[in-house]
């Protein structure tokens, strides 16, 4: 199976609870925040409509920040910070590979 850093840089989400995640050259510094925000944000991620969603950081980047308005500390700016990070590099990934697909 090819590598998809869309799919594979993505927050798995099974029935409000963290499933796993997979990713592409986070550190396990990052990995370790990215599932602790998952957990403590699973049930802002539930969907009654299907049982698994994917998410890519950016998208719970943005979650993350419509439910610290009016309670925003340091520890909310962080993570959402390297979530937007993660998501950068996750956008780099992708353009280096469709680059080298190219050629």
């Amino acid at each position: 199976m090819t590598p998809n850093p869309a799919r594979d840089i993505a927050v798995f989400i099974t029935a409000g609870q963290f499933v796993g995640l997979k990713k592409y050259s986070a550190t396990s510094e990052e990995t370790k925040v990215v599932a602790q925000v998952a957990i403590d944000f699973a049930h802002l991620l539930r969907k009654p409509d299907s049982r698994v969603h994917r998410y890519t950081f950016a998208e719970v980047a943005d979650l993350i920040e419509q439910s610290c308005r009016g309670r925003w500390d340091a520890h909310c700016e962080q993570i959402i910070s390297e979530l937007r990070a993660l998501h950068e590099r996750q956008l780099e990934v992708i353009a280096a590979q469709a680059a080298q697909t190219q050629h």
